[in-house]
Protein backbone atom coordinates (compact mmCIF):
# COMPACT_ATOMS: atom_id res chain seq x y z
CA UNK A 1 0.00 0.00 0.00
CA UNK A 2 2.48 3.26 -1.64
CA UNK A 3 -0.56 5.62 -1.64
CA UNK A 4 -0.42 8.08 -4.36
CA UNK A 5 -3.05 10.13 -2.75
CA UNK A 6 -1.40 12.51 -0.11
CA UNK A 7 -2.10 12.71 3.37
CA UNK A 8 -5.79 12.58 3.73
CA UNK A 9 -6.96 16.17 3.28
CA UNK A 10 -8.94 14.75 0.87
CA UNK A 11 -11.08 13.07 2.76
CA UNK A 12 -11.93 15.18 5.26
CA UNK A 13 -15.84 16.40 3.88
CA UNK A 14 -16.58 12.88 3.38
CA UNK A 15 -19.50 11.26 4.83
CA UNK A 16 -19.31 7.41 6.39
CA UNK A 17 -21.08 5.50 3.29
CA UNK A 18 -18.58 7.34 1.09
CA UNK A 19 -15.52 6.63 3.42
CA UNK A 20 -16.71 2.74 3.68
CA UNK A 21 -16.97 3.05 -0.36
CA UNK A 22 -13.49 3.82 -1.13
CA UNK A 23 -12.03 1.20 1.55
CA UNK A 24 -14.14 -1.34 -0.22
CA UNK A 25 -12.95 -0.11 -3.84
CA UNK A 26 -9.30 0.25 -2.31
CA UNK A 27 -9.54 -3.76 -1.60
CA UNK A 28 -10.46 -4.37 -5.18
CA UNK A 29 -7.37 -2.67 -6.59
CA UNK A 30 -5.03 -3.39 -3.30
CA UNK A 31 -4.02 -6.68 -4.86
CA UNK A 32 -2.89 -5.39 -8.16
CA UNK A 33 -5.64 -6.76 -9.96
CA UNK A 34 -9.10 -5.98 -10.59
CA UNK A 35 -11.23 -9.18 -10.96
CA UNK A 36 -14.84 -9.40 -12.02
CA UNK A 37 -15.85 -11.30 -9.02
CA UNK A 38 -14.25 -8.40 -6.41
CA UNK A 39 -16.05 -5.92 -8.59
CA UNK A 40 -19.11 -8.17 -8.84
CA UNK A 41 -18.54 -8.03 -4.55
CA UNK A 42 -18.19 -4.71 -4.59
CA UNK A 43 -21.30 -3.50 -6.47
CA UNK A 44 -23.12 -5.79 -3.83
CA UNK A 45 -21.52 -4.66 -0.81
CA UNK A 46 -22.00 -0.93 -1.91
CA UNK A 47 -26.23 -2.01 -2.61
CA UNK A 48 -26.03 -3.23 1.11
CA UNK A 49 -25.50 0.41 2.62
CA UNK A 50 -26.63 2.42 0.00
CA UNK A 51 -29.63 0.43 -0.71
CA UNK A 52 -31.65 -0.88 -3.97
CA UNK A 53 -29.89 1.46 -6.96
CA UNK A 54 -32.84 0.19 -8.85
CA UNK A 55 -32.88 1.25 -13.08
CA UNK A 56 -29.41 2.69 -12.04
CA UNK A 57 -28.15 -0.43 -11.52
CA UNK A 58 -26.80 -1.48 -14.67
CA UNK A 59 -25.07 1.60 -15.17
CA UNK A 60 -23.83 2.05 -12.10
CA UNK A 61 -22.32 -1.58 -12.14
CA UNK A 62 -20.69 -0.82 -15.48
CA UNK A 63 -19.55 3.02 -14.28
CA UNK A 64 -17.74 1.33 -11.46
CA UNK A 65 -16.20 -1.51 -13.25
CA UNK A 66 -14.93 0.53 -15.75
CA UNK A 67 -13.92 3.04 -13.25
CA UNK A 68 -12.19 0.50 -11.45
CA UNK A 69 -10.08 -0.54 -14.70
CA UNK A 70 -8.98 2.51 -15.14
CA UNK A 71 -7.40 2.66 -11.73
CA UNK A 72 -5.44 -0.26 -12.03
CA UNK A 73 -3.35 0.92 -15.37
CA UNK A 74 0.09 0.17 -15.60
CA UNK A 75 1.33 3.55 -15.84
CA UNK A 76 1.13 4.04 -12.38
CA UNK A 77 -0.02 3.29 -8.85
CA UNK A 78 -3.40 3.47 -8.67
CA UNK A 79 -4.96 6.28 -6.64
CA UNK A 80 -6.44 4.28 -4.41
CA UNK A 81 -3.34 2.63 -3.16
CA UNK A 82 -4.16 4.03 0.42
CA UNK A 83 -1.12 4.51 2.61
CA UNK A 84 -1.50 3.18 6.49
CA UNK A 85 -2.33 6.78 7.42
CA UNK A 86 -5.43 7.09 4.96
CA UNK A 87 -6.80 4.15 5.98
CA UNK A 88 -6.75 4.89 9.35
CA UNK A 89 -8.14 8.45 8.77
CA UNK A 90 -11.23 6.58 6.67
CA UNK A 91 -11.95 4.39 9.48
CA UNK A 92 -12.29 7.52 11.68
CA UNK A 93 -14.59 8.85 9.66
CA UNK A 94 -16.88 5.76 10.43
CA UNK A 95 -18.36 5.93 13.18
CA UNK A 96 -21.41 4.06 13.50
CA UNK A 97 -20.51 0.31 15.56
CA UNK A 98 -23.24 -0.87 12.70
CA UNK A 99 -21.32 0.26 9.69
CA UNK A 100 -18.37 -1.02 10.66
CA UNK A 101 -18.91 -4.27 10.59
CA UNK A 102 -20.62 -4.05 7.57
CA UNK A 103 -17.57 -2.73 6.46
CA UNK A 104 -15.58 -5.20 7.42
CA UNK A 105 -18.01 -8.16 6.13
CA UNK A 106 -17.91 -6.41 2.95
CA UNK A 107 -13.73 -6.16 2.97
CA UNK A 108 -13.55 -9.77 3.77
CA UNK A 109 -16.51 -10.72 1.08
CA UNK A 110 -14.31 -8.25 -1.17
CA UNK A 111 -10.86 -9.74 -0.70
CA UNK A 112 -11.40 -13.89 -0.64
CA UNK A 113 -14.17 -13.46 -3.95
CA UNK A 114 -10.82 -13.72 -6.28
CA UNK A 115 -10.35 -17.26 -3.87
CA UNK A 116 -6.89 -15.58 -2.88
CA UNK A 117 -6.53 -13.27 0.43
CA UNK A 118 -3.48 -10.73 -0.50
CA UNK A 119 -0.67 -9.45 1.49
CA UNK A 120 -2.34 -6.13 1.14
CA UNK A 121 -5.98 -6.67 1.75
CA UNK A 122 -4.91 -8.29 4.99
CA UNK A 123 -3.12 -4.82 5.34
CA UNK A 124 -6.33 -3.23 5.58
CA UNK A 125 -7.89 -5.28 7.75
CA UNK A 126 -5.18 -5.30 10.43
CA UNK A 127 -5.44 -1.20 9.84
CA UNK A 128 -9.55 -1.46 10.77
CA UNK A 129 -9.27 -3.92 13.39
CA UNK A 130 -6.80 -1.91 15.18
CA UNK A 131 -8.73 1.66 14.84
CA UNK A 132 -12.02 0.10 15.55
CA UNK A 133 -10.52 -2.69 18.41
CA UNK A 134 -12.34 -5.55 16.99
Amino acid sequence: MRGSMTGGSEFEDLSELEAAIILYAATVVADGEVHAKETEELVQQIKLIVGDLGKSATEFEANLSEFLQHLNTEEGTSPLELNRQQVMLLAGLIESDDLKIQVMNAIFEIAYADDDYHDTEREIVTILRECWGV
